[in-house]
């Protein structure tokens, strides 16, 4: 693989880590203003811990010596880089969500406003997000594997 194509997608990598640690951070101090949706919170948190080793490891992969196996897998390597493009604009929208949120809560919005937040947290909002990470999760994870086997 092109040194560049290597160091591109491992800054990827790098770039959607600390898109997903701010992410978790988040959760973590939304978890003692929403005690209602501490489950979704934690699971949610979960998904993104496990988004954050398969990147790191993969992120890890790219830089190795598989380097050269990767030059002759152009397949692979776009199936990738969509995948953490995928990922990373799942990652910033529950990013995204999750400061509003916050916001609201750290300056004392109304039940009106926390009505709408509890909603983010437990109802098909949330459901949605975490079922289109767990999607990348999965995807990425097949890649990382067959990276690993080559």
């Amino acid at each position: 693989m092109d040194p560049v194509v290597a160091i591109g997608l491992a800054a990827t990598c790098a770039s959607l880590v600390e898109n997903i640690i701010k992410t978790a951070s988040i959760l973590y101090g939304l978890i003692e203003r929403f005690r209602t949706a501490e489950l979704a919170i934690l699971s949610l948190t979960t998904q993104l811990s496990t988004l954050e080793a398969s990147i790191s490891e993969l992120k890890d992969v790219l830089l190795t010596n598989r380097q050269a196996k990767l030059n002759k897998r152009g397949k692979l390597l776009n199936a990738l880089q969509e995948s953490l493009d995928s990922a990373t604009r799942v990652v910033s929208h529950i990013s995204d969500e999750l400061s509003r949120a916050n916001l609201a809560a750290s300056q004392g919005v109304k039940l009106g406003r926390w009505a709408r937040a509890k909603f983010l947290f437990t109802g098909p909002g949330l459901a949605r997000m975490k079922e289109t990470l767990r999607d990348q999760i999965q995807a990425i994870q097949f890649l990382l594997s067959v990276l690993i086997c080559m």
